[in-house]
């Protein structure tokens, strides 16, 4: 299984795009560390803190491995 990640149009992070597909959520959260601040996981989403001090957030679904974005 892999991850889709959908952003909330209004906290999309410059550079990442609204949506993302990857293996490993932790490690897409730690190579964006500068831009996705302290993400907290939950079960269908997470939040973070965006460069202006303000909260975020994305949804998360799983999708089967041979799903494209």
């Amino acid at each position: 299984m892999k991850t889709l990640i959908y952003f909330n149009r209004l906290d999309a992070i410059d550079n990442v795009g609204i949506s993302q597909l990857t293996e490993d959520l932790s490690a897409f959260l730690s190579d964006r560390a500068d831009l996705i601040i302290n993400p907290i996981i939950l079960s269908d989403r997470f939040t973070f803190e965006k460069a202006d001090g303000s909260e975020g957030y994305a949804l998360i679904f799983q999708v089967p491995n041979y799903f494209n974005n």
